[in-house]
């Protein structure tokens, strides 16, 4: 079972990925208007992606996100 701060070492980095995330589709949104559906999916799922690789190279992310953990 995770321990208590592997847990809120995870909740910090989903809290930052998701306000990234609107941040990205606000910006986009006020650049080009309303997307659809899918178009936002698609761009939550390249942040979420592009966050994770980040995070990792700079090696601040999360235990239970390195390689071979999990």
């Amino acid at each position: 079972m995770a321990s208590r701060e592997n847990l809120l070492e995870l909740l910090a980095h989903y809290a930052l990925m998701i306000v990234i995330m609107f941040a990205v589709l606000a910006a986009i949104e006020a650049l080009y208007g309303d997307l659809d559906f899918l178009v936002s999916l698609g761009v939550a799922v390249v942040v979420a992606l592009a966050y994770s690789i980040a995070v990792r190279r700079l090696g601040v992310a999360p235990a239970a996100w390195q390689r071979g953990e999990g």
